[in-house]
């Protein structure tokens, strides 16, 4: 967007509120043409099981640190975070 020398010397003159709208439609329309211009990208169900399950590891050692959990329970909380991940109807999606 190039601004014309009309445009400038119509912002000089405007007031607080006018200003406010001027630059509100401003960034407007730039997060506009970013939306636009961005792009699209799907994530699907099974790219998110896919990474929660290389997460289980990570989640059930830091799990491990809390007081009270033993391996035992450790291996309960694994168990279902596997069978929730393992659930193909549950939608994960929203």
């Amino acid at each position: 967007m190039k601004t014309t020398r009309k445009q400038y010397k119509d912002v000089k003159k405007f007031d607080h509120a006018q200003f406010d709208r001027f630059c509100e439609s401003l960034i407007q329309k730039g997060y506009n043409e970013g939306i636009k211009a961005a792009p699209k990208q799907e994530v699907t169900p099974e790219e998110i099981r896919k990474a929660f399950a290389e997460s289980i590891s990570e989640i059930c050692e830091v799990i491990s640190t809390v007081k009270g959990i033993g391996p035992a329970k450790l291996k309960d909380i694994r168990k279902a975070l596997e069978k929730e991940l393992s659930d193909d109807t549950r939608d994960i999606s929203a």
